[in-house]
C-alpha cells in the first residue's frame, strides 16, 4: 500500500495543497501565467485534480476528467507526493513510465523549474496538517 490511504486522502493532501498553490501570492500569478488546463490522474488510490488556469481566479476541480485540456499527467500518488517534496526528477520518472504525460509536455517540462519554491509551500502543508508519514517517502 502506498502513503495515501484512499481516494479522499489525495483530495484532501494534494488537491488541497494545489488550491494552496493557486492561492499563494509568488506562485499564484505564476500558474497563472500558464492559461492552461492542467489534468493530473493518480492512481494507487486513484483521483483526478485538475487546474483549471484559464479561469478567473484560476480553480482546482477535484473528481472529474475535464473535456478539453492542454497537458495530461498520469502517475501513482506516492510519485506526486515525491515529486512535490522536491524527491523526483521528472524527466528520468518520464523516462522509466512513472510519469505519463499527453499534450504540452513542452510546457510541463518548462513548468518544474519554476515549481521549485512550491516544493517547501508543500512540506509546510504536511507538517501544519501532522503528515510527517508523507515527509518520510524516500
Amino acid at each position: 500500500m502506498g502513503a495515501f490511504s484512499d481516494s479522499h486522502d489525495v483530495y484532501s493532501t494534494l488537491g488541497d495543497f494545489f488550491e494552496a498553490l493557486l492561492g499563494d501570492p509568488v506562485l499564484g500569478p505564476k500558474m497563472q501565467t500558464l492559461r492552461s488546463v492542467l489534468h493530473v490522474r493518480y492512481t494507487n488510490p486513484p483521483a483526478d485534480l485538475t487546474l483549471d488556469l484559464t479561469r478567473d481566479p484560476p480553480v482546482v476541480v477535484r473528481g472529474s476528467v475535464p473535456e478539453r485540456f492542454d497537458a495530461w499527467m498520469e502517475m501513482e500518488a506516492d510519485v506526486g507526493n515525491r515529486f512535490w517534496l522536491g524527491r523526483l526528477n521528472v524527466a528520468a520518472a518520464m523516462a522509466r513510465g512513472q510519469i505519463k504525460a499527453r499534450g504540452g509536455v513542452a510546457r510541463l517540462m518548462r513548468m518544474v523549474p519554476m515549481m521549485k519554491p512550491a516544493f517547501g509551500l508543500y512540506e509546510g502543508l504536511l507538517r501544519e496538517r501532522g503528515r510527517t508519514d508523507l515527509l518520510e517517502t524516500p
